[in-house]
């Protein structure tokens, strides 16, 4: 008896479509002949570790098939997260993107249990292909190899604004080892520039999200006296063949006055972007709890009338109903869909991203002859206030990066002690904290404050000192700490 592995995902597969193993196991008539299958998941990085999922026992039919379907199990470790808005221009995504494989045996009651048999890693990425257009991992095999796509369906060739929060996310294939980012700039003039990006060090990864807007690739510095009339993002290999792209973009110049920016996870696990720039109505959702009161039987006696209930819970909500605005394409203002069904949509609000809620329970797409587009939208922020607070220039909870360039001068003394200076890259900030010591919980380290960048450290003869170091900013926030090399005696 034994059994054989038959059928398996595609290398890349999404989340949301079939995702199956199939097994042709010998004598399915023998009664509790079936297949015990461990479902393993780890992070996307390279030197991450395994995890189980899950271990199942699968049973065969008449003919000995045996179907294991594992999409349910792997979306649970996905989540729908979004870049940093201050953070830098490529960045990592583990966690819209994972590995999986599974380890099985056959396995029957009363008899010893074969060795397990490991299946090589595959991939699962958020997102999803409509039913009808889904043909296993056709679009990782066929599609995207082939046309070199960003993972975004929104059309090429859009107008955007220079300050935009744009996205684009690559899926890296493993078709080459190095990677870099090439921004081509064309100006008004019809003169031309480049920028090039490597990115090939920046983490060992396979999905990243890259920050395509002009302003944040500052291409406006590029040339001063000149304007842009579009740009390129293509991603090459070290022999100048684009993996991904040309995507092209076109700068709007028309002078905005009151807009929403929002970005959100698309259907194929990656960034589209969106700026709201029509009319937008904002009504107040008012959520009351009505509580009867006990009677004020002196009423009559009070200069202070009790009510007869109370609403101790208030909950506010504000609704925005408008339209994305003029749309150059029945294509781009078809791919707005995403921006009312995605579980994830956020909204840049003082700098942070701040959850949007979909409330639009439908779209009119009008006709197919149309020659004019838009689109509607209607959302609430994902927050339920009991407050109001306008518009005012409040300052932000801004964070205090740690200290860098940790050095020392490699020690002087005599023979009881060796004096180390020590120092870190000097910031304009109000003070420092530097610790030292044989252990940084006991005994207590020595614990020094300082205003200005740098101290004598003395270690006495057959010891070693740790240390480390943080900065107090000017908003008043400390840092993390960030330790030195050791000091020894």
């Amino acid at each position: 008896m034994g059994v054989a592995l038959v059928e398996r995902p595609e290398k890349y597969n999404f989340s949301e479509n079939e995702i199956r193993y199939k097994f042709l196991i010998d004598n399915p008539e023998v009664p509790a002949n079936r297949v015990r299958v461990t479902i393993w998941q780890r992070d996307i990085l390279e030197d991450a570790g395994a995890n189980i999922i899950d271990v199942v026992d699968v049973y065969p039919d008449a003919d000995g098939n045996v179907y294991l379907y594992v999409q349910d199990y792997l979306k649970s470790f996905l989540t729908a997260s979004v870049p940093d808005p201050n953070g830098d221009i490529i960045q990592n995504n583990t966690t819209r993107c994972r590995r999986f494989y599974i380890s099985y045996f056959q396995f029957i009651d009363g008899e010893s249990p074969e060795e397990a048999i490991y299946d090589p890693v595959r991939f699962v990425i958020l997102g999803g292909i409509e039913k009808i257009r889904a043909s296993r991992s056709n679009y990782f095999t066929d599609y995207l190899p082939a046309e070199k796509k960003f993972l975004t369906w929104y059309p090429g060739n859009r107008f955007v604004f220079s300050d935009q929060k744009i996205y684009l996310s690559y899926l890296h294939l493993g078709i080459s080892v190095a990677k870099k980012l090439v921004i081509d700039i064309v100006f008004t003039d019809g003169s031309i520039n480049q920028m090039v990006t490597d990115f090939s060090e920046i983490g060992n990864n396979i999905l990243y999200d890259i920050e395509v807007g002009a302003d944040d690739l500052e291409l406006g510095l590029i040339d001063l006296s000149k304007k842009i009339f579009y740009y390129e993002i293509t991603i090459k290999d070290d022999f100048e063949n684009p993996i991904a792209g040309p995507y092209r973009l076109y700068i709007e110049y028309r002078p905005l006055y009151d807009f929403y920016d929002f970005i959100y996870v698309n259907s194929l696990g990656g960034m589209d972007a969106c700026r709201v720039i029509g009319q937008v109505v904002r009504q107040l959702d008012k959520q009351v709890t009505d509580v009867e009161t006990i009677p004020d039987y002196d009423a009559w006696l009070t200069e202070s009338l009790k009510g007869q209930f109370q609403n101790p819970t208030v909950i506010k909500k504000d609704v925005y109903k408008g339209d994305v605005g003029f749309l150059k394409s029945k294509e781009e203002q078809l791919v707005l869909t995403e921006l009312i069904i995605s579980k994830k949509i956020m909204a840049l609000v003082y700098q942070r991203w701040a959850q949007v809620v979909s409330i639009q329970r439908g779209q009119d797409y009008g006709s197919n002859q149309d020659k004019k587009f838009g689109f509607s939208i209607e959302w609430q922020f994902a927050y339920a206030d009991a407050v109001y607070t306008p518009a005012v220039n409040l300052p932000l909870a801004i964070s205090c990066a740690a200290p860098t360039g940790l050095i020392n001068d490699g020690g002087t003394g005599g023979v009881d002690y060796v004096d180390y200076v020590v120092g870190w890259d000097d910031e304009d900030v109000m003070k420092w904290e530097l610790q030292f010591g044989i252990d940084f919980v006991f005994p207590e380290p020595t614990t020094v404050l300082l205003d200005a960048p740098g101290y004598t450290i003395r270690v006495p003869a057959d010891n070693t000192f740790f240390w480390r170091v943080r900065r107090k900013c000017n908003n008043g926030v400390w840092s993390s700490y960030t330790e030195g090399a050791m000091l020894t005696a």
